[in-house]
């Protein structure tokens, strides 16, 4: 068995959705229509940053195109965050290594652990850059008067994009407790031999913040976007959830958009958090084989997140679950891709 950070996320939210995604193989189909959601942004910010760091060129690859299908709007989004982030950033501090393909490394060898049989279980995590820092060294988070101390060691450099909504500072307290960096910081360490890895440095691109004009209904008192109020032609606009009419106030001419935001802050990870740790993520992975073997049913699922109220979704899978069809067959859903940091049963 293999376990990576996204296939652990995922269990996290749901081993039934685990399953599904990571024994059955099934996904999500994309629409045919262009695409603007985050993760297909968060892809061309990525593609493109790739392309800077190898050639001081701010391009998106035509492959990473093709791919991910974006419409312009996103295509445009993420040409301003990369070339923020190519002015922000014109040379990196430390030369950049590259890691050519996602680094396995073990969690167990096989044999007893603990007081069970278990059979060989591998962690995975992709990497893209680590450097070297050979002395104590102060960075600029791109917060005003915050600065960071690097200490002496490997390290390992993410992107990452971010809603201009979530404030930074928990932001960055989100990270601490981030199982992504444990995963990578492990792997690093198996790569280069058992040498420590201090942690991740995290370079954040946030998305510009855009002028959004809302109003408040006097009948449900609700917020709503000021667009998705209905014109009556009385003058009145109508509400889109109980049809309370009311006159809005106008709406604001030539409201700036707040440019993106850059920001650079170290996650770390020592010795004895990566070890305090290692033992969770055995415990999940020994779950998932279990899972793996005996079916869907002999794991209890995770029912209160089949339905997300943050992004107004249900679960991928929730209509299979609620009436018990295979997703097998569903023409919705396609097969998942052999490897992007995918499960895979040994």
């Amino acid at each position: 068995m293999i376990i990576d950070y996204s296939s652990y996320n995922t269990w996290q939210d749901c081993p039934a959705k685990w399953y599904e995604k990571y024994i059955n193989k099934r996904q999500r189909r994309w629409p045919k229509a262009q695409r603007s959601d985050a993760l297909c942004l968060g892809a061309l910010v990525h593609s493109g940053l790739q392309v800077w760091q190898e050639s001081h060129v701010v391009a998106i690859p035509d492959q990473a195109i093709e791919e991910f299908t974006p419409d312009m709007e996103t295509r445009n989004l993420a040409l301003e965050l990369i070339y923020g982030y190519a002015r922000r950033y014109p040379q990196e501090l430390w030369p950049l290594g590259k890691c050519e393909e996602p680094v396995l490394f073990p969690l167990i060898i096989g044999g007893v652990y603990g007081t069970k049989e278990v059979g060989r279980l591998e962690g995975l995590a992709k990497i893209d850059r680590y450097f070297y820092v050979p002395e104590p060294s102060q960075i600029d988070t791109g917060v005003p008067g915050q600065s960071m101390i690097l200490n002496p060691g490997f390290w390992i450099h993410e992107y990452k994009t971010k809603s201009p909504y979530i404030p930074i500072s928990l932001y960055m307290q989100s990270w601490d407790m981030n199982m992504q960096a444990t995963f990578q910081c492990m792997a690093l360490s198996h790569k280069l031999k058992g040498e420590p890895v201090q942690g991740v440095l995290i370079n954040v691109l946030e998305k510009p913040r855009k002028y959004i004009p809302k109003r408040k209904c006097k009948g449900c008192k609700e917020t709503q976007e000021f667009a998705t109020y209905i014109p009556t032609g009385t003058g009145e606009y109508a509400c889109p959830s109980c049809g309370t009419r009311q006159v809005l106030q106008p709406l604001k001419l030539d409201t700036p958009t707040v440019p993106p935001e850059y920001y650079r802050f170290p996650v770390t990870r020592t010795r004895e958090d990566l070890e305090r740790w290692k033992p969770q993520i055995i415990q999940v992975g020994q779950q998932m084989i279990q899972m793996a073997e005996q079916g869907l049913d002999s794991v209890p699922w995770t029912t209160k997140n089949c339905v997300d109220f943050k992004w107004n979704s249900a679960c991928d899978y929730f209509g299979h679950h609620r009436n018990g069809i295979s997703t097998k067959e569903d023409q919705e859903l396609m097969d998942v891709p052999e490897y992007r940091g995918l499960v895979e049963i040994q």
